[in-house]
């Protein structure tokens, strides 16, 4: 039995299927920043499970910062949420315990990021109030620790 080719393929990349690069733009902003019900996650929307991260990120993607951040901290986060054009985001957490032990590793310090720029964590606040997040604070205590205080 003979195999015939298509000289067009069925299935089209979505770039090709795309007749101008503002519609292209459109989508990747909405699939970028926009939530929506269907594909809100857990973290989005509650500010105390989340860490602002600020500095000279303009024109930095959120997803230049994550790949650079899941180099710069083994301590675990969902993702990061911030508009290319803006010198701030938000890291977002799974639990509040995560959220915590990030702000405290991480406060206080200058990090150097993406395209060598200067990047700082600091406190979230919650929407509307103003109010800083009062984290928690979370001890560990290895066994050789607590040995040697005794």
């Amino acid at each position: 039995m003979p195999v015939y080719r298509r000289a067009v393929p069925i299935i089209t990349p979505f770039v090709e299927a795309v007749p101008s690069g503002l519609l292209l733009t459109r989508w990747v902003y909405n699939f970028n920043f926009t939530i929506t019900d269907s594909n809100k996650r857990m973290c989005c929307g509650k500010a105390e499970l989340s860490v602002l991260i600020a500095g000279a990120i303009v024109n930095i993607s959120n997803t230049e910062l994550e790949l650079w951040l899941r180099e710069a901290t083994s301590l675990p986060y969902e993702h990061i949420v911030k508009k290319i054009e803006k010198g701030w985001g938000h890291v977002h957490f799974r639990t509040f315990d995560d959220a915590s032990k990030f702000f405290y590793e991480m406060k206080e310090r200058n990090f150097t990021g993406p395209n060598n720029c200067v990047i700082k964590f600091s406190a979230s606040m919650y929407f509307k109030t103003r109010k800083l997040i009062n984290y928690r604070i979370t001890v560990c205590f290895s066994l050789i620790t607590l040995y040697n205080t005794l």
